[in-house]
């Protein structure tokens, strides 16, 4: 199933990136998706940023048929590659439910583009597959709108935070 969306933000690519990266949103942004993180590998280099980050997720309203497969909690990890020469980052994501590893595959690109002057639009676009009989297609849904509704939390936060933080 592939996905798509976008948001606005107003500021330019640099500071959306600065501030992305930054270890005190990334703090507010773990209080508000109510979930840890754990770098395991970072590296950066002129060309860019690579990371692998484990994220469990806490206590939240899962459904049913993700309970049903992972239990209460569920985690993640997340290997990206930041670009700094064309603004984008790719994602790949590995779920930490025994269930699923290999059946379950999470691919995407982040970009930040400009928009107009002063302002960028985050463009996400993934490829998300679950090889599971029967509940397959149900779970890639599920997936799709838990990666919005995330995104789209994250986004209101990172427009708070620009307000908040002034460059």
């Amino acid at each position: 199933m592939q996905v798509s969306f976008s948001h606005d933000f107003e500021c330019d690519a640099e500071r959306y990136w600065r501030i992305f990266f930054s270890d005190e949103y990334n703090r507010a942004l773990d209080e508000r998706m109510q979930m840890t993180r754990t770098v395991l590998e970072r590296t950066e280099d002129a060309a860019g940023i690579q990371r692998r980050v484990r994220f469990e997720l806490g206590a939240r309203d899962l459904p049913a048929l993700v309970k049903k497969i992972a239990g209460d909690k569920i985690g993640y990890e997340e290997r990206s590659v930041w670009r700094r020469a064309d603004s984008s980052m790719d994602l790949h994501i590995e779920p930490s439910i025994p269930a699923l590893r290999g059946k379950f595959e999470m691919k995407g690109t982040f970009r930040v583009v400009p928009d107009r002057p002063g302002a960028v639009r985050r463009e996400i676009k993934a490829n998300v597959t679950v090889r599971v009989p029967l509940l397959g297609g149900q779970l890639e849904r599920l997936v799709a709108e838990e990666l919005r509704k995330s995104y789209d939390a994250t986004a209101a936060l990172t427009r708070r935070w620009l307000t908040e933080h002034p460059a």
